[in-house]
């Protein structure tokens, strides 16, 4: 995972002209970690700065083994993770460099990091080269980020970011994990119509899982919920096993009121995958709130205790009525001995799709 952070401590609180003029010092003492640490500070808050880019050249011609200077174990900072899909361009590795380029971007969407590598890292001679399986989840990163953005990417983020996939795409017309991150940047962009049109397309060309569900996620940003239904279930048709359009046909459904078939897909899902983190509480909470079952509510409220962390018992768990949240004194007891024993162990992890 890419980190938010643009550098560690050592450059907190530094312009990025403090940052460049370090970076240069340590340049020309050939203290090129330390350089490289400022050098990726000032790039991390604009590196588009032509004066930058210049800085970044003379720290590169100067460093023998440049990815040596550059490790990014998880949780590195995105602008050391710009630096470094750079140097995996210049040696040949664009694949690589793609992918890291674009999860750096998806942390900071508000930074024109894919703008950086638009031309240099991806062209018209260079797009059929590529090998999409090694940069499609990067891109996968980027298209969800932009998804949960509310629209705050920066402007050169989302113009180079879109140029790069349709270039891709065009590139690879037959390859279906482009085409359906291609649709899921448009939708993240809020470009609807045009996600639609693109999504059933690729439908039409290519009828399986990923094309149905990317009709699917696109007609659920629309008014045509019969559709969206549809298109998930027809998913579902092409992957008998997929537990991820099952939970959304769920959630859907029981958002719509249609309470019965939506916990129907979500015990579907448990017996597939017993106490599966976003199933179970969904399937308590629906029907408690259906039969005004405190029992279910209590399990899911003794969720919230024995597994701290699954964020979507907690948020059930507060949008239960009064009456079914008021437990009786056999809920009580257990809960406290719940908690007590959640206290005394280490919490384990809840997944959640939110």
């Amino acid at each position: 995972m890419v980190a938010e952070s643009k550098h560690g401590t050592a450059c907190e609180g530094l312009t990025i002209e403090q940052d460049a003029a370090i970076a240069a010092s340590a340049i020309e003492a050939h203290d090129l970690p330390h350089a490289a640490i400022h050098v990726a500070s000032a790039l991390g808050v604009d590196p588009l700065r032509p004066e930058l880019r210049r800085l970044f050249e003379t720290w590169y011609a100067a460093a023998d083994d440049p990815l040596r200077l550059l490790p990014i174990p998880p949780g590195t900072s995105y602008s050391i993770c710009l630096m470094h899909a750079e140097v995996l361009a210049r040696r040949g590795k664009r694949d690589e460099a793609l992918d890291l380029l674009f999860r750096a971007a998806a942390a900071r969407l508000d930074i024109p990091i894919v703008a950086w590598g638009r031309d240099w890292l991806v062209n018209d001679a260079v797009a059929p080269s590529l090998d999409p399986a090694k940069f499609e989840s990067g891109i996968g990163a980027f298209a969800s980020a932009l998804g949960r953005s509310g629209g705050s990417a920066h402007p050169s983020t989302v113009k180079a970011g879109l140029a790069i996939v349709e270039r891709l795409r065009a590139a690879h017309p037959a390859h279906t994990g482009l085409a359906y991150w291609h649709v899921a940047v448009l939708r993240g962009l809020a470009r609807i119509p045009e996600a639609l049109t693109l999504s059933r397309e690729f439908y039409a060309v290519n009828p399986c899982w990923r094309s149905a569900l990317a009709v699917g996620m696109v007609l659920r940003r629309t008014d045509d919920f019969d559709g969206a239904v549809a298109m998930f279930q027809r998913a579902l048709t092409h992957d008998p096993t997929d537990l991820g359009c099952r939970l959304d046909l769920g959630d859907m459904l029981c958002d719509a009121g249609r309470v019965d078939e939506g916990i129907a897909y979500y015990d579907e899902v448990l017996a597939l995958a017993p106490g599966h983190a976003w199933a179970l509480p969904s399937a308590l909470f629906f029907r408690a709130l259906r039969d005004r079952d405190a029992g279910a509510a209590e399990q899911l409220r003794l969720m919230t205790f024995n597994t701290p962390d699954n964020r979507r018992a907690a948020a059930l768990a507060e949008r239960l009525p009064a009456d079914l949240r008021a437990a009786p004194e056999r809920a009580r007891k257990s809960t406290g001995k719940a908690a007590k024993s959640a206290r005394k162990t280490r919490p384990t992890k809840g997944t959640s799709r939110g």
